[in-house]
């Protein structure tokens, strides 16, 4: 019986400080010069990864994000006391 070891190298490609800072802010960095390298070499990406890539203006923001943020303005408006339309004109559902 012959074992084969295969050498897998991981390349780290950014980090994320989930601790929020004295601006209210996770800090994210990407390398981005080698992100673009795995792309241009047809690598898949998972939905959160393309979420964070079109965050950062490397790749169009994916539809998710878009549901993301009217649910999230949605809700907003519905424990707003005032009620009645935001400052775009839109009412509360």
């Amino acid at each position: 019986m012959v074992l084969l070891s295969e050498h897998i190298e991981i390349e780290q490609l950014g980090t994320y400080d989930p601790i929020v800072n004295t601006h209210g802010e996770k800090l994210v960095s990407l390398n981005i010069e080698r992100i673009c390298y795995y792309l241009a070499q047809g690598i898949r990406l998972e939905p959160p990864v393309s979420q964070l890539l079109g965050l950062a203006g490397l790749l169009p923001q994916n539809p998710t994000t878009y549901m993301t943020a009217w649910r999230n303005r949605r809700e907003l408006m519905r424990g707003y006391k005032g009620g009645g339309e935001d400052a775009n004109g839109y009412t509360a559902t």
